[in-house]
């Protein structure tokens, strides 16, 4: 990754070219995607993230506010992340995007669909929060805490993945369907959790910004949009999906019957759905 200096301060990147501007493959040239990731990830987590999307794209994979070497700028508020986004692309050259927002990062991302349609060819939302989480308090505060912690959020990733997959979202019926290609997804996306310190301001702004959510301008995107959910996802109610498909124009809405908040069982398939849907 590198740290590039936009109109608004600094921002960590990394790139990933795509098969086509390596040479490999011929066909059409994708716009860019650029990928808003979830919570307590980074840089790191949207190229994993990445995988879900054809080779031949290229990707942009930010550290949001707070993560690893991004600061927090302006506000902090999804709103925010959005017009840093702006700033990236400016900075970096790049005209126009394909937005992905995942789970936590789904605000921004629809923030700058809606604000930005010229940047934006479409928009993907996977798993993403579009309204506020509630929570009962005890196990909010229970998340809080244990998401801020090293000591404490290490050995749940190296050693208790189990729980940690419950903890992300995933019942317990769904893990005992895992396959190879889930196994290591899940390693790979539960190795860009770690270490915490350097996520942890990232963390307490996304904690802060997706239980105090407003209202977001989702009827003011007219964009292709595709949201991609798992009716039992445990930490981002497919409700929410719904809901957002009523607001957001024309947009499409693709449903796994299970597979969690991590779409086991899904991700060979959701390239394919992403073809197919947004063009």
């Amino acid at each position: 990754s590198e740290v590039i200096t936009t109109r608004l301060g600094t921002v960590e990147v990394a790139r990933r070219a795509g098969l086509q501007a390596s040479g490999h493959t011929g066909g059409p040239v994708l716009s860019p995607a650029l990928i808003s990731h979830g919570i307590c990830g980074g840089f790191d987590q949207a190229l994993t993230l990445g995988d879900i999307l054809n080779p031949a794209q290229a990707i942009i994979a930010p550290s949001r506010f707070g993560y690893l070497r991004s600061p927090q700028l302006l506000g902090g508020t999804p709103e925010d992340q959005a017009e840093a986004y702006v700033a990236l692309l400016d900075a970096i050259g790049i005209e126009k995007v394909t937005m992905i927002g995942v789970s936590a990062g789904g605000p921004s991302a629809i923030h700058f669909a809606a604000k930005y349609p010229q940047r934006c060819e479409a928009l993907i939302l996977v798993g993403a929060v579009s309204q506020q989480i509630r929570m009962p308090w005890p196990v909010e505060q229970a998340q809080y805490h244990l998401f801020k912690k090293n000591y404490v959020m290490w050995p749940i990733a190296r050693y208790f993945r189990p729980t940690l997959m419950s903890i992300l979202g995933v019942e317990k019926n769904v893990q005992r369907q895992m396959t190879d290609v889930d196994q290591k997804w899940f390693d790979d996306l539960a190795d860009t959790l770690l270490p915490v310190p350097p996520r942890r301001k990232g963390f307490e702004l996304d904690f802060r910004n997706v239980t105090q959510l407003g209202a977001l301008p989702a009827d003011q995107i007219h964009i292709q949009t595709l949201i991609i959910h798992s009716e039992d996802d445990q930490l981002v109610p497919a409700r929410q999906s719904k809901e957002l498909q009523d607001k957001i124009p024309g947009a499409r809405l693709h449903l796994y019957k299970q597979g969690g908040h991590l779409f086991f069982g899904a991700k060979p398939e959701m390239r394919v759905v992403i073809e197919s849907n947004i063009r």
